[in-house]
């Protein structure tokens, strides 16, 4: 996935919505700001107008649904399309009045006439105008799945994959599966896999990725990495650009039971002196962490990294996610970005961790695969 040409509509983001919030905290927002709906000439429009310090914006036709930057010029109520201050570009010159912005739009070779409406104003939107519903839902269309078939340890399942339209590029990819095996346990499990996808109306955490920077990627492929009578395996893999200083990636093992319907932890298989809980109240739950004995054995054997720094983070990592695999449990430490490249899986044999598990644990690991 490409993301180094958008980093400039991602800082931009970002931008905008500090940048709003500390504008409406200061005094009240221009009347040009919020989200307004018309045309320019006879082609229906949305566009959307910061009241930051400097002013930011977008539009886009409602036919194509592609983003197209706006830029304040020198003058009051004048903007220009993609490059601030490019006098050659395509320029705004637009006007409010009671709720409305009349002007025209000309390229140096035609003029037309602008019509806008105010649609939404943003201040109770943390992400601004730019990052509103109102500006980006018309840009969604009808939620469309491709599916397909594949087999994995012998059991067939259905692939699902969803990208929100042509105007979106190849940016914006989600890609999951369902099991075919019938079962009302079983049925819990795939809403749970399901869930990757956008809600009915298109919408989702990838919506909340582009709409929060006017442009973005956002790629999930949620994959089956073992299939058992009673277990399934899961990589989940994320990849996205919403703004701030660099994309992000993360790689997290899921482990569900089929015979109870739920997602588990395989944490919780082990006792205290392999795993530190602590209760955070309310919806953050319980966090753990390994503890310095336990950490110690996982790494038992390896060599280290020749790098330092990578090597000390490792050995002082607390933070794990453990998953799933035939004889044996993988356990990956959880890095931040800037030491993502630190990360090494390391996968443990049962019979090396008999002695660290706890009840559930040892019942557990005795109905999985060799």
């Amino acid at each position: 996935m490409t993301t180094s040409f958008k980093v400039t509509l991602g800082c931009l983001g970002l931008a905008l919505a500090t940048s709003t919030a500390l504008a409406q905290e200061d005094g009240p927002p221009p009347v040009w700001q919020g989200v307004w709906e018309g045309a320019v000439g006879d082609a229906p429009v949305h566009v959307c107008l910061e009241g930051t310090p400097v002013g930011q914006g977008a539009y886009y036709y409602d036919r194509v649904k592609r983003l197209l930057r706006l830029d304040p010029g020198k003058a009051g109520g004048e903007w220009f399309e993609q490059e601030t201050f490019h006098e050659d570009g395509a320029r705004w010159r637009i006007v409010p009045h009671e709720g409305t912005l009349t002007g025209t739009w000309s390229d140096g070779k035609k003029e037309l006439p602008v019509r806008l409406t105010r649609i939404a104003a943003s201040s109770k939107d943390e992400n601004g105008p730019c990052g509103s519903t109102a500006f980006n839902r018309p840009r969604v269309g009808p939620v469309r799945l491709m599916s397909g078939h594949a087999i994995k340890d012998g059991e067939r399942y259905t692939t699902w994959s969803f990208k929100p339209g042509p105007w979106f590029g190849d940016s914006i990819e989600i890609t999951t599966f369902t099991l075919d095996r019938p079962g009302p346990q079983v049925a819990k499990v795939n809403g749970l896999l399901r869930s990757a996808l956008p809600k009915p109306d298109g919408t989702g955490d990838w919506f909340d990725c582009v709409a929060g920077t006017l442009d973005g990627d956002f790629a999930k492929a949620v994959e089956p990495t073992l299939i058992t009578a009673r277990w399934l395996g899961v990589r989940d893999t994320s990849d996205y650009f919403c703004g701030g200083p660099h994309p992000e990636s993360f790689s997290t093992a899921r482990t569900f039971d089929l015979s109870r319907g739920i997602e588990v932890d395989p944490l919780d298989w082990f006792g205290l002196k392999a795993v530190h809980r602590e209760d955070q109240g309310g919806q953050y739950g319980v966090y753990k962490t390994l503890t310095p004995a336990f950490r110690a054995a996982i790494l038992k054997g390896w060599k280290g990294e020749s790098d330092a720094d990578c090597d000390d983070a490792m050995r002082s990592q607390e933070d794990w996610n453990v998953g799933i695999a035939r004889g044996a449990l993988v356990f990956s430490p959880q890095f931040p970005h800037v030491i993502a490249a630190c990360t090494v899986d390391f996968k443990v044999p049962f019979a090396r961790l008999q002695s660290w598990m706890n009840e559930q644990g040892k019942a557990a690991v005795a109905t999985l695969p060799n």
